[in-house]
């Protein structure tokens, strides 16, 4: 099975947790965070960013928030009823 665009697991996390660091993104193995943000506005996804502060100064660290915080992803959950294979989304 092929492994998600970098684009796309941002997306999801985006999408999950609301927000998203340049750190996260490391540790996701995305080096260009700012790249696939910019890719993700251009198709048309409501994106702000700024600095991580702390007691008011500004840290090595940017935050990137989804406008109107994380969503509800459905997951596809199959159950079997009379030998027939049915799928719905919760």
């Amino acid at each position: 099975m092929k492994r998600p665009s970098q684009r796309d697991r941002v997306r999801r996390h985006l999408l999950e947790h609301g927000t998203i660091t340049n750190v996260q993104a490391v540790e996701m193995k995305i080096l260009r965070l700012s790249e696939r943000i910019r890719e993700l506005q251009d198709a048309g996804m409501k994106i702000e960013g700024d600095w991580v502060r702390v007691d008011g100064k500004k840290t090595g660290t940017y935050r990137y928030t989804l406008e109107g915080g994380p969503r509800k992803i459905p997951r596809v959950v199959y159950e079997v009823r009379d030998g027939v294979r049915y799928a719905k989304l919760v």
